[in-house]
């Protein structure tokens, strides 16, 4: 069975909470086709870096690789110079304006050698910048990728990742590939998952749209969703919204289960809970004596063998239509929470499968009409002969609607009647030739029915007749009438009437619109 307790009204967050506790302590999960998902693998403790980043770090070992060695260069001759220019001084010191002449070419030859130095220091270190921005740019780009890639997953799956300090940027590089490399066989089986639920989701939507009937819909629903969700059950409760009382209207069970089907069932607290699923409340119970639920629920669970069960609602024209319902009961199920959502998923467009189902009713129902109606008047005008035409009209009529009499009730000029034609079941008694007089049909209703009244009585004790109009219907067994105007030459030459005999009748529109547009 479906229907919440008030005892299990804190399920949902429940679930919810037990949900989590498996994800962290399960090794395995189990797809809808029961192919195994990987096992979480423990995170690794991520160190802390540096405060400087990586890219720092590079621009300034580009700079000492390409600078120092150009000023260690530099230095070391402009030192052997400067030695050198000492040993001149030192050894010509007597020649004096040479002397001077040559210590001035020294030392613009220093000057030069230090400018020199510099510059190509400089050059060095520019092109050594720009060879390592070019170098780490792609670096820094796939850390940022995988950044917003990792922080996603631990937005995702907050309880399986250590919230830890961000290392640089290399170091972050090498954590987030380890944390990918850990992460993909899950990826991968989650996406193979995803393409799977959409694949059967598809195949789903797809054996409904072919469906021309309200029953065909509900057959291929829960025949296809137990085969995806490989339950022991599922079926479709339908409600009786006056009461809340509702039953299986459809149903696919596992051999050796009860059956569930047109069971009908009354759960007194459904209606406080009836505009949650209005709501799109999805309720999942893993195990049903584990989950705090009243004597009297488990007892009716158990009456259909139900250890766990998910449940979400039907809607049709923004109206609670019923319940899709799954039932597990070789023993409780950890439902999953894909299995959940694509469960939603179908009992969204169980609804919407209904809803077209329901138009194309109406468009074949229609067109029937129409084959009817124009098979009725060629029978009827295939003689020129009133009384044949008479006849031809009443046996049509009957036989279409399925009624137990028709008859043709002609007006005097005084306003009698006679029946001067009639079709009726065996059984019941026959109307033909009688003569009935209504003191109150001159007075009250020729205008009307000359202006086209139809009148659809579905019970005659409850439509609030004259005693003495039910005492003329008694001989005859009426239950249930329905009555169209003749109108010839803008004159009412008589009433077309079907009677129900056996029981009262609730005359749909279809049918009060094809009598009106025979008469």
């Amino acid at each position: 069975m479906t229907l919440p307790t008030p005892s299990s009204s804190n399920q949902n967050s429940e679930n919810s909470q037990i949900k989590q506790n498996l994800n962290q302590s399960e090794p395995q999960k189990v797809s809808l086709l029961g192919r195994n998902e990987p096992p979480l693998k423990s995170r690794k403790q991520v160190s802390k870096g540096g405060t400087w980043s990586f890219s720092s770090k590079a621009m300034i070992g580009a700079i000492a690789v390409s600078t120092i060695p150009v000023l260690a260069v530099g230095i070391l001759t402009y030192s052997m110079v400067r030695s050198l220019r000492q040993q001149v001084i030192q050894t010509g010191q007597s020649e004096g304006p040479v002397l001077a002449e040559t210590e001035n070419n020294f030392d613009r030859q220093l000057g030069l050698l230090l400018l020199g130095t510099a510059v190509t220091a400089g050059l060095a270190g520019a092109i050594a910048i720009f060879m390592t921005r070019r170098t780490v740019n792609p670096v820094l780009q796939g850390t940022a990728m995988t950044n917003k890639l990792v922080d996603q997953l631990r937005r995702q799956e907050a309880n399986t990742f250590n919230s830890q300090a961000r290392p640089d940027d290399l170091g972050s590089l090498q954590s987030n590939l380890s944390i990918i490399e850990e992460r993909l066989p899950e990826l991968i089986w989650k996406q193979e998952a995803e393409t799977e639920r959409y694949q059967i989701l598809m195949d789903i939507i797809q054996q409904m749209r072919k469906a021309r009937s309200e029953e065909e819909v509900l057959r291929l629903a829960v025949t296809g969703i137990r085969q995806a969700f490989q339950t022991d059950r599922i079926g479709i409760f339908r409600f009786n919204t006056s009461s809340w009382e509702g039953s299986f209207v459809e149903e696919s069970v596992a051999p050796g289960f009860p059956k569930a089907l047109w069971s009908t069932i009354k759960d007194p607290c459904f209606e406080g809970h009836a505009q949650e699923y209005a709501q799109g409340r999805i309720h999942a119970i893993d195990n049903i004596y584990e989950a705090e639920l009243g004597d009297c629920y488990i007892t009716l669970l158990e009456r259909f063998a139900v250890k766990a069960n998910l449940v979400a609602p039907i809607m049709q024209d923004d109206q609670l239509f019923g319940l899709l319902i799954g039932h597990q009961c070789t023993g409780p199920r950890l439902w999953q929470q894909h299995e959940i959502d694509l469960f939603a998923q179908l009992a969204t467009q169980v609804g919407l499968a209904l809803e077209r189902a329901r138009l194309l009713e109406q468009f074949d129902m229609k067109a029937t009409r129409s084959q009817v109606f124009i098979e009725i008047t060629h029978n009827i005008r295939a003689s020129l002969i009133e009384e044949d035409i008479l006849e031809a009209t009443v046996y049509q009529v009957r036989k279409e609607l399925w009624c137990d009499r028709v008859i043709v009730y002609h007006f005097s000029e005084d306003w009698y009647g006679t029946v001067v034609a009639e079709s009726v079941l065996p059984g019941c008694p026959k109307a033909l030739y009688a003569k009935i007089k209504d003191p109150c049909f001159e007075e009250g209703y020729v205008e009307q029915y000359k202006a086209g009244r139809v009148q659809a009585i579905n019970n005659v004790h409850e439509a609030g007749l004259t005693e003495c109009h039910l005492k003329q219907l008694e001989p005859f067994g009426v239950k249930a009438s329905l009555i169209a105007p003749i109108v010839k030459d803008n004159h009412l030459f008589g009433l077309l009437i079907a009677h129900e005999c056996a029981a009262p009748r609730n005359w749909q529109p279809w049918e009060i619109d094809l009598f009106t547009q025979i008469a």
